[in-house]
């Protein structure tokens, strides 16, 4: 059976000197792999159409096994900018990396294509604005059932005009100053005021740490708290590249 659909590419591995295999995302088919026969040739018409991160219109010809082969390809987006940006890039490959590790596997993954889609066009439009791999995570933790409830104390119900003062991870609650028995204190007061500043889509003062912190609390919903993202530590170095390159001019 044929089955036409538009993906992104989350990661690409050789399969043998001409061919190679692709993990993608698609809205209606979720997590595929696809086997891209010749496609290292130079003369493939898929050269091109599905690098990491490019989203492309297939054709697949669904297998029996999970293996499914590529018969058209036609690139609409390769996000060229994105890919000049060194941070862009990396905060780039670690959304696809997290969704190729934690994504419910054999189901349709409308509203986590449409995520993944929306944070690609800001980081190739606007580049990297230190909110956006925390602002993927706080909405991919929404989908996926473990919301925040960072705009209202859980305990009162009161609207939070400052920072939260103390979260409690299991329900995803966060508590005013009435509520909360003592104030929180250097790193985790850091990380309840950037996600405040996240909500009301505020520059974050410390990314890294909002990050580790969001990624954290998913990873332990989710079940899998030792379960590493490798692209992290890529993202970090580049992040420290960066800083290193200003400091420098």
């Amino acid at each position: 059976m044929h089955v036409k659909t538009k993906l992104i590419v989350l990661h690409r591995i050789p399969y043998s000197d001409s061919s190679w295999i692709v993990k993608a995302i698609s809205a209606e088919q979720g997590i595929v792999s696809l086997l891209l026969k010749g496609a290292k040739r130079k003369e493939s018409p898929f050269r091109g159409s599905l690098d990491p991160l490019s989203e492309t219109e297939v054709v697949l010809h669904r297998s029996k096994t999970d293996l499914h082969i590529v018969k058209e390809a036609h690139l609409c987006n390769w996000f060229p900018s994105l890919r000049q940006g060194l941070v862009s890039l990396a905060e780039a490959t670690v959304m696809a990396e997290v969704l190729l590790r934690f994504a419910p596997q054999g189901l349709p993954l409308f509203q986590e294509f449409s995520l993944l889609e929306r944070q690609l066009e800001l980081l190739d439009t606007k580049g990297n604005s230190g909110n956006t791999f925390s602002q993927f995570l706080l909405e991919l933790s929404q989908i996926w059932g473990f919301a925040f409830n960072i705009g209202e104390c859980g305990r009162c119900g009161c609207i939070l005009e400052k920072p939260p003062v103390s979260f409690e991870e299991e329900s995803g609650d966060v508590f005013c100053e009435l509520c909360s028995s003592r104030r929180p204190t250097g790193r985790r007061e850091e990380y309840l005021g950037d996600l405040f500043r996240l909500a009301k889509n505020q520059a974050l003062l410390n990314p890294e740490l909002t990050e580790m912190g969001i990624l954290h609390y998913l990873k332990q919903h989710l079940g899998f708290p030792q379960k590493e993202i490798r692209s992290l530590s890529w993202l970090q170095e580049a992040r420290k590249l960066c800083s290193l390159h200003k400091k420098s001019v």
